[in-house]
């Protein structure tokens, strides 16, 4: 059953106590403070619900219910108490619904590894990849393997790929306890045998030692210009990151199984990926094979 973005405007709004007139009255106030309840825009919402029914058909119109409580658990990743005090529903059915959403939203098909070659100019490196830590419960029986100085505490690392050419998230890797995977070692046990022919990835100076697969910062070797179109291609790749952690399920410490969070994850990005997809990012103009005078091969 596919659905509009007034759809989920008028179910949502049930469950924000505002009415119709109110809604219409001042749509961008109403747009900001759904994206701010739900993560993303009424029309985005639509669009991922009508991905998931393409997916697997669902009929009833009651399971956007279910669908904008799935959306506000992982924006703000309040308790199933207050989510089944908002949308007026059972705690065990509400929980057994948002964790059937995660799985079906984790499973969409818009993170794939050949679409770092949308608008391909023949560069070598057609990616940026960096790892990200996550915040968790310390783990029994305690161990240093989970520990990362980010937070001085316990936490989960994945790899993530992003395309240079058109900021669209391309890889994804994990997650990885953060004491015991470094991002050079996480990179080396799967992404360099994705790589194809003389393809590198640019990198930042954690990932130094492999400059066969990575393009990292060379301060005694870049001029100004690889300098600074490497800096634009990490710094929006920061931003893409950044894009994960403004929803609370990330951004807080995760207190579920650790088991739950690779899904979560993936959910996230997903949508993360559509948004990006629907407002393309700040472009990066980056070139690596004329005009480049400390081009060496190593």
């Amino acid at each position: 059953m596919q659905i509009t973005a007034d759809t989920v405007i008028r179910t949502a709004s049930i469950y924000q106590g505002l009415t119709a007139r109110a809604v219409n009255h001042e749509t961008y106030r109403y747009n900001w403070t759904f994206r701010g309840c739900f993560g993303v825009a009424p029309h985005l919402a639509a669009e991922l619900w009508n991905m998931l029914d393409d997916a697997d058909p669902m009929s009833d119109i009651r399971w956007v219910t279910y669908f904008l409580a799935t959306l506000m658990f992982l924006r703000t990743y309040t308790v199933t108490p207050v989510l089944a005090m908002i949308f007026m529903k059972d705690e065990k059915t509400i929980r057994h619904w948002v964790w059937v959403f995660i799985e079906k939203l984790a499973t969409l098909d818009l993170i794939r590894w050949e679409y770092r070659r949308m608008n391909d100019n023949g560069s070598r490196c057609l990616v940026t990849v960096d790892g990200t830590d996550f915040r968790i419960l310390e783990p029994g029986p305690f161990s240093t393997g989970w520990y990362t100085k980010k937070f001085n505490g316990p936490g989960l690392r994945y790899e993530v790929g992003v395309c240079i050419q058109t900021g669209w998230i391309v890889w994804i890797n994990g997650p990885f306890p953060c004491g015991e995977w470094v991002d050079i070692a996480i990179a080396l046990s799967s992404l360099v045998y994705m790589f194809e022919g003389d393809e590198r990835a640019v990198a930042d100076k954690g990932y130094r030692g492999y400059p066969e697969f990575f393009d990292c910062p060379w301060r005694h070797l870049d001029n100004q210009q690889q300098t600074t179109r490497k800096s634009l291609a990490r710094a929006r790749h920061e931003c893409v990151n950044r894009r994960l952690k403004e929803w609370g399920c990330l951004l807080q410490r995760w207190r579920h199984s650790l088991d739950k969070h690779g899904m979560m994850f993936r959910a996230v990005a997903n949508i993360v990926q559509l948004h990006i997809m629907e407002q393309p990012m700040w472009q990066v103009e980056y070139y690596d094979r004329v005009n480049n005078e400390f081009d060496f091969d190593y």
